[in-house]
């Protein structure tokens, strides 16, 4: 299992520069003293799904919510079309989150916000991609009843014979990454 991390913190230095000229205009500094700074941690790992597929998954977390995306980099794109073509048919659009057929690319983005009462689900919508397909929203949707946070979700995985595994595969490596991304955010150890 190759797994990579990354943080960054983006912060906003304009502050006291701001308080400064309204301090010149007679305009008393903030009530709170202190303007809070947008904090984005960026995380990424990569999983090798049974031994030969390697699915990514990168987590942006922000203040109140994440966004996650997972692709998963199977076969060459141009060699499955070259093979689709020959067998007389075309990829199947949609099966699975295939927004961006495992380039790269942007495919299906979700989001679903946590539930406001106990016992109700939480709401959930496809933004981008394909409508009818509900993968992304799905996982949108479970995560955001699991962490009672906002998600948005981007899912780039390709139809293929195991796509119901690779993706269940992917969704329970995001959930053990989520968790220890909650447990170090909350000792403060990143």
């Amino acid at each position: 299992m190759t797994s990579t991390s990354e943080t960054t913190v983006l912060s906003n230095n304009n502050s006291s520069h701001r308080d400064a000229q309204q301090q010149q205009q007679g305009i008393p500094p903030s009530s709170t003293g202190t303007t809070s700074a947008p904090r984005f941690k960026v995380f990424q790992e990569t999983f090798m799904f049974m031994n030969q597929q390697p699915v990514n998954i990168q987590v942006i977390d922000m203040d109140n919510s994440q966004w996650v995306w997972i692709s998963s980099a199977g076969a060459n794109p141009l060699q499955q079309q070259q093979q689709d073509a020959l067998q007389g048919g075309g990829a199947t659009a949609g099966a699975g989150g295939s927004g961006g057929a495992g380039t790269g690319a942007f495919g299906d983005l979700a989001m679903a916000m946590p539930a406001f009462r106990a016992g109700q689900t939480p709401v959930s919508s496809t933004l981008l991609g394909n409508p009818i397909d509900e993968t992304a929203a799905g996982i949108a949707r479970r995560l955001a009843s699991k962490f009672k946070r906002q998600f948005l979700v981007n899912l780039d995985i390709p139809a293929s014979v195991d796509n119901a595994m690779v993706l269940a595969y992917s969704e329970r490596k995001l959930v053990d990454m989520l968790r220890v991304i909650a447990e170090t955010t909350a000792a403060g150890d990143v």
